[in-house]
């Protein structure tokens, strides 16, 4: 297409990135946050596209870099094409572009996490894409799941993990390298209240809130057993007086954490991969 333009983004694009988001949910909505995080995001190496149509912002890409079990992939956590520019080809020739890049990055695979309950599935799979895991979300109480447990509380997960060992808890993201950066990199000015703790079997774990801590999203690394990872989580819940936290987890482990009482279980996310 003549008349599009996409190309890296600087932070003399937030304003732009801001309008491409407007009528949507998220930090980028905001123009505040959407400074923020960008600013972050491009100072830790994340690889951030814009796309323009006839000089107009139209599109929006982010993708980093994750050391996975499955090798070193590219992984995609935001596209977005501006209501306006939909169905115009734009998000294809975005795809295409950061898959030029992770080959350039040395990845073997680009893979992302579609918005459930949209047809964003069916754009990926003609792009190419397949579907490689699935996820189940849940929320529960701590009570009663909590067990007292040996651990060290600690200012962050050690980056060192990423790669190195599984992530086990907290896979809305699936890349560990993203979840990572979400809460030991958050910029400044983000409400998100985040505590961490190292285990004796060598594993991690952590809460996140925002606000009031009645409900925190729980996330684990470690090359333990699913159902010991989110053990930690509950323990570590218990501790700063967490009443409910909400996770996610790989399908094939559901039946590993089926002795915990958990509330509310359902199949949500889908992980999504293509190749190079």
């Amino acid at each position: 297409m003549k008349d599009l333009l996409i190309r890296k983004a600087t932070v003399n694009d937030i304003g732009k990135i801001n309008l491409i988001h407007q009528g949507e949910e998220g930090p980028w909505a905001d123009l505040d946050m959407c400074a923020a995080w960008v600013t972050r995001r491009l100072e830790r190496d994340f690889f951030i596209l814009v796309a323009e149509f006839d000089g107009k912002p139209a599109g929006h890409g982010e993708w980093i870099v994750s050391d996975e079990l499955i090798g070193k992939t590219f992984f995609l956590g935001q596209l977005q094409i501006a209501k306006a520019y939909q169905r115009l080809g734009i998000g294809k020739a975005m795809l295409k572009a950061g898959e030029e890049e992770a080959l350039k990055r040395g990845c073997a695979s680009v893979t992302t996490i579609p918005e459930p309950d949209t047809t964003s599935n069916i754009f990926y799979e003609k792009c190419g894409y397949t579907v490689s895991r699935r996820f189940i979300t849940a929320e529960t109480e701590v009570c009663g799941n909590a067990k007292p447990e040996t651990m060290t509380v600690i200012d962050e997960i050690p980056e060192s993990v990423i790669g190195a060992m599984r992530f086990l808890i907290g896979l809305s993201q699936s890349a560990s390298r993203h979840i990572w950066e979400v809460i030991s990199r958050r910029p400044e000015g983000n409400n998100r209240t985040v505590k961490c703790a190292a285990f004796p079997d060598g594993s991690y774990a952590a809460i996140s809130w925002f606000g009031s801590n009645q409900t925190a999203y729980a996330d684990a690394f470690g090359n333990v057993p699913a159902d010991a990872a989110l053990g930690h989580c509950f323990s570590l819940a218990d501790a700063f007086g967490v009443k409910q936290i909400c996770f996610e987890a790989d399908q094939q482990h559901k039946e590993l954490l089926d002795h915990y009482v958990i509330q509310d279980i359902q199949e949500t996310h889908v992980e999504m991969i293509k190749k190079l």
